[in-house]
């Protein structure tokens, strides 16, 4: 006999706690956007328009439509006299035609007096803000006397968005110069306090040993065994071009890299002569990115060195795709002669593939699916 389940009454169930204490409790406030806009219209020739008019509409607003969209009012009229049944609509309408959600106020002034009002009872879409009145209730309104001239206000109040916000618990905020990483940021054009400098060529450059020992395990050790008595330090480099052991030390204060693509290669060699993991990963993305027939043997030939084995079978598949453009480079031929491994890799892949590809040697002679050095 199958077992009949309980089903689950809202309310009867049981909160049972797993924890003795709170690790994190934030609390949130939600608001609502708004954007208000006000419409003063005067139709001249009021009762003429009614009688003659099947359809007029007033100016749009706002007039600066910096969200790309207008409003306007849409009256649809019929004539005002006693005992017509017939209706008057008055219609509020967008130039974009998609549906928003608004609140609205329509006024007509009779000599700066309140003549009749129409409003939506609640946020509302515009697509059903329309109003009917006959043409003889709306006569009454007006006293039984019809203006020359009548008057029409919109206050109009769209919807934009709702946005929740983090309840502060603080009294005050933190100013922003107490940010750790803006002071770090800052203290690498700060000459005060600098404590080595690194001598590249003609070129010096000044720093702080405790940010580059907490940065670089290189740099740690390097000055591990310093006598604490020493303020200043001399550190020549031979190895690194200044404007690359500029941009090191500029990554190290503040993470990031000036003029990227014209040193990329050699950046990666320095970021991993002083074990700094993220800028290699920097670099090799970046590779990446910007791979092209122009640069592609290049790339492949340096992920070889490296051993980037991602990187290395992207190359690959590059000049697979882009066979044609790279052969027209004046670095191929000289590629093939000084790489014959590579080679000899790529035509493996393109054999497991049954790729068939023909490539002319120097002699422009057909060399079948592989490359032959």
């Amino acid at each position: 006999m199958e077992k009949k389940v309980k089903p689950i009454v809202p309310g009867k169930v049981k909160f049972i706690s797993m924890f003795d204490k709170i690790d994190n409790e934030q609390s949130y406030i939600s608001k609502l956007k708004f954007s208000n806009f006000k419409l003063n219209w005067t139709i001249e020739n009021f009762e003429l328009i009614c009688k003659s008019v099947k359809l007029i509409e007033s100016p749009r607003f706002p007039a600066d439509n910096a969200n790309n969209v207008q409003w306007f009012i849409q009256l649809e009229p019929t004539e005002l006299k006693n005992g017509n049944t017939e209706k008057f609509r008055i219609s509020l309408k967008s130039t974009d035609g998609g549906e928003k959600h608004v609140n609205v106020k329509i006024v007509f002034y009779n000599s700066f007096e309140k003549v009749e009002v129409f409003v939506s009872s609640s946020l509302r879409s515009d697509r059903n803000l329309s109003w009917l009145i006959n043409g003889s209730e709306f006569y009454h309104s007006f006293g039984d006397l019809i203006p020359k001239n009548v008057l029409v206000t919109c206050e109009l109040s769209v919807f934009d968005s709702g946005k929740s916000i983090p309840i502060k618990n603080e009294l005050i905020d933190f100013p922003k110069s107490n940010n750790l990483i803006d002071n770090i940021e800052n203290l690498y054009n700060d000459k005060d306090f600098k404590d080595v400098i690194f001598r590249i060529g003609r070129k010096k450059y000044t720093a702080h040993k405790n940010i580059l020992t907490s940065r670089s395990p290189v740099f740690a050790l390097m000055f591990k065994n310093k006598k604490k008595e020493e303020f200043t330090s001399i550190v020549k480099i031979n190895d690194i071009r200044p404007t690359v052991f500029e941009n090191i030390l500029r990554f190290i204060y503040t993470d990031k890299i000036q003029n990227f693509n014209k040193i990329s290669l050699e950046l990666y060699i320095a970021a991993e002569k002083y074990q700094l993991e993220k800028l290699k990963t920097i670099c090799i993305n970046n590779f990446n990115k910007n791979l092209s027939p122009e640069n592609v043997l290049k790339i492949l030939h340096f992920a070889d060195m490296k051993s980037i084995t991602k990187l290395k079978d992207i190359c690959i598949e590059r000049l697979n795709t882009d066979l044609k453009s790279v052969q027209a480079t004046k670095e191929f031929s000289e590629f093939i002669q000084k790489y014959p491994h590579l080679i000899e890799e790529f035509n493996k892949i393109i054999e497991s593939v049954d790729s068939e590809m023909i490539v002319d040697d120097e002699n422009n002679q057909q060399l079948g699916l592989k490359f032959r050095v």
